[in-house]
């Protein structure tokens, strides 16, 4: 036995309830300031259009950071560097040679 009404309803009525709902939301916002004596906002877009156009702007931004971004090189080690690194390995192999370790 389910006591929920909206269990019931199919997805285009969900829709449309939705849709109802936003549009009394609005009423309401409207309503709120001619009452607290503020001028009420110009008609502008919906807030289902307003949130649709927002993510298109979002992906927009998003793809376009993607592009932005430079593709890293990759590194490489000049000869100097890599001979300081091999000489401090060497002198780190040949002061455990020295203990008699087999392992650092």
């Amino acid at each position: 036995m389910n006591n929920n009404p909206l269990s019931n309803l199919t997805a285009s009525q969900l829709h449309q309830a939705a849709a109802i709902k936003d549009k009394i939301d609005a009423l309401e916002r409207d309503l709120s300031q001619i009452l607290s004596g503020a001028a009420p906002k110009a008609k502008g877009a919906t807030p289902k259009r307003k949130r649709a156009k927002a993510k298109a702007t979002n992906k927009q931004a998003k793809a376009t950071k993607k592009q932005a971004k430079p593709k890293k090189t990759k590194r490489t080690m000049s000869p100097a560097a890599r001979k300081k690194l091999s000489q401090a390995a060497k002198a780190r192999w040949a002061k455990a040679k020295k203990q008699g370790k087999n392992r650092i």
